[in-house]
């Protein structure tokens, strides 16, 4: 083994011991409640560009409300040296379970040797994603910031937005339905009025018993803590049930979130298939799929 492949080497199991303590340090932090000790495993450089660093290390903390970390399955992702290895940029990545069972992916990236400039020895990025960031659409990605970034969902905004929909529907309330719309919405679709009562007729004064949700689909945005995030778009697709047990689909699309457009805020789109999709050709499929773009209300006559 040359010199160099026995400098890698013994660097590598350095990087993978200075990980897996700080991975520890992390762990204690969050199941003692400890600010300062996480605040301890940060950067001094990331201390010096994340003014927000304090409140990001509390907002942590609180999304686990106490409850312990009981397991955690993490590994070194990546490794980066500098020429002569006096710089290791090391991610580490992985799982953690709570006592509760509720399951979080983790990632932390961190210079472990930084000899010409030490204030970046420590970590600068640490994420934390509720779930399975495996299950995530396609183009989401995460990390990169000097500091702390969660990504966490609250489906309460969504479920309760098609309660209010089906509960508008049931009650044949089109005041109801023009509250939930955006601004945007209202002004876009051309008559507001004809298209809410389409939606009513739809169900032929059938009352809808159930509703569960079959996908995510994949131009969703997360829900970012932070201020870096400057809107929240959720897209969904349900099954309708009704009292005499056959189904519709519903897509909605809206916005929780919209700082550089505030009129986004609210329903964008109802769009409903008389039927289940799964029984339309790939064409039809394609074509319902395809309603989210502008604001709309909307029945597929299949």
């Amino acid at each position: 083994m040359s010199s160099r492949e026995m400098l890698l080497n013994k660097t590598e199991s350095e990087n993978e011991k200075v990980t897996k303590d700080v991975e520890e340090k992390i762990v204690e932090a969050i199941n003692n409640a400890d600010e300062d000790m996480l605040f301890g495993i940060f950067s001094e450089e990331t201390k010096e560009k994340n003014a927000d660093i304090r409140n990001q290390i509390h907002d942590l903390i609180a999304l686990f409300d106490g409850k312990k970390i009981v397991s955690e399955d993490t590994h070194p992702q990546h490794s980066q040296g500098g020429a002569n290895y006096d710089e290791w940029i090391v991610t580490r990545s992985g799982c953690i379970t709570l006592e509760t069972g509720e399951q979080y992916d983790v990632m932390f990236s961190m210079v472990a040797k930084q000899e010409t400039n030490p204030i970046e020895e420590g970590v600068y990025n640490l994420c934390v994603f509720e779930g399975d960031k495996d299950d995530s659409p396609d183009e989401f990605t995460w990390g990169g910031d000097y500091g702390i970034e969660l990504y966490v969902f609250d489906e309460s905004v969504v479920t309760n937005m098609v309660q209010s929909i089906v509960d508008a529907i049931n009650n044949t309330d089109a005041e109801a339905i023009k509250a939930l719309l955006s601004e945007n919405a209202k002004e876009y679709i051309f008559d507001v009025d004809t298209d809410i009562q389409w939606l009513f007729d739809a169900f032929y004064g059938k009352k809808i018993v159930d509703f569960t949700e079959l996908k995510l689909v994949l131009d969703s945005t997360y829900t970012h803590r932070h201020d870096a995030e400057v809107s929240n778009r959720w897209s969904r697709i349900y099954v309708l049930t009704l009292e005499d047990g056959t189904e519709y689909e519903m897509k909605i699309s809206m916005y929780s979130m919209d700082k550089e457009d505030p009129g986004n805020v609210g329903l964008n789109i109802v769009s409903v298939i008389k039927c289940r999709m799964e029984t339309l050709e790939k064409e039809d499929r394609l074509m319902w799929e395809s309603y989210l773009s502008d604001p709309k209300i909307n029945v597929y006559r299949y």
